[in-house]
């Protein structure tokens, strides 16, 4: 297993760079926080008037609602759960999100009789399949 280091990450890759963060929950918050905390340029999408609206904003982050936060970003990351990605794709990012933005997916699953822990992200290059003809 190779272990990973602060001095084997290039922060020139995000730096410049609109990142939004969808969701605020276990992964949404220390995603969006140890971005900004390495100089990236966060937003975290949320619902208006979402129960962790106000948590963003007091850790000091941008908070917009989905749509709004996804425009112009480079990179939009989906932190929220399994059940509710789809219809926010649908109506709130797909609309807004930038021809040739990436556009990733994480998706945690616990079960705990048997303590399995598995994690996956799937990234996608928003560009001509993905437009969505605005």
């Amino acid at each position: 297993m190779k272990v990973y280091y602060d001095k084997d990450a290039d922060l020139s890759l995000i730096k410049g760079k609109k990142v939004t963060i969808v969701g605020y929950g276990s992964q949404g918050h220390a995603h969006a926080l140890n971005l900004k905390e390495s100089g990236g340029k966060v937003t975290v999408g949320l619902r208006k008037g979402g129960a962790s609206w106000d948590k963003a904003r007091n850790a000091g982050l941008t908070v917009k609602d989905v749509g709004e936060a996804v425009k112009g970003a480079d990179f939009v990351m989906m932190l929220m759960p399994d059940e509710h990605i789809a219809k926010v794709y649908r109506e709130d990012v797909a609309p807004n999100i930038k021809k040739g933005g990436t556009l990733a997916f994480a998706h945690l699953l616990f079960y705990s009789s048997t303590l399995l822990l598995f994690y996956s992200s799937t990234l996608l290059l928003c560009g001509e399949a993905l437009d969505s003809g605005g």
